[in-house]
């Protein structure tokens, strides 16, 4: 059994949380800029834009393909805003 290097575990997990914080704050600046689709995440919904269509729809990447019409291919998304807080 290989033994685990824990200084070299916990700089790898430390690395991994700053380019999460780099990423996050990349997408943060970019909040309300339409994006390319392929720079979309799969992780969460998004509004995503469709030539063509009416209005922007609220989707998640690999959702979107059921009940629309097929010559509708997203091209943009933007992330949401965050939801209203609760102040009571």
């Amino acid at each position: 059994m290989a033994e685990i290097d824990l200084e070299q575990l916990a700089e790898e997990v430390r690395e991994e949380h700053r380019a999460g914080r780099r990423r996050k704050i990349h997408v943060e600046q970019k909040m309300g800029e339409w994006q390319p689709i392929d720079t979309a995440p799969h992780d969460r919904d998004l509004l995503v834009y469709f030539p063509g269509a009416p209005i922007p729809s609220i989707r998640r990447i690999g959702e979107w393909h059921t009940k629309l019409p097929p010559n509708w291919r997203a091209t943009h998304w933007m992330p949401l805003p965050e939801p209203p807080r609760d102040e009571k």
